[in-house]
């Protein structure tokens, strides 16, 4: 009984850290949308940029994020993928159909701060 556990324990164990470890994060820069072009009344940073991790089709995001609109851009610029993500939700998975190079964005409800990146499915 006791090796049966100690197999069931370093097998999930390992599989485990092997799916952490084929995540990676997705960096992501700083963009402003000001349509007036005159002085901000922001700050020049936000509080945070938010944090994400990719595995495969997978998107996960850091827990008490703000809420806000995720787009996928192509080459073109066109609009493949959108979806609203509540500040509750952590994991997304994209859908499969979408593969290659991407320009991810997320559009906070609030302020003309953005935040984008390239991820590839």
């Amino acid at each position: 009984m006791k090796k049966k556990f100690l197999y069931l324990f370093l097998s999930s164990t390992f599989l485990y850290g092997g799916v952490k470890l084929s995540a990676k994060p997705v960096p992501l820069t700083v963009g402003i949308d000001d349509p007036t072009g005159t002085m901000p009344d922001y700050p020049k940073t936000p509080n945070f940029i938010p944090f994400i991790d990719q595995n495969g089709l997978v998107l996960t995001f850091e827990a008490n994020h703000s809420n806000f609109t995720l787009q996928l851009l192509d080459e073109y610029g066109n609009l493949e993928f959108t979806t609203y993500i509540p500040s509750t939700l952590t994991t997304v998975t994209l859908p499969s159909t979408l593969s290659g190079e991407y320009e991810i964005l997320l559009l906070p409800d609030t302020g003309s701060i953005y935040f984008f990146g390239t991820i590839t499915l």
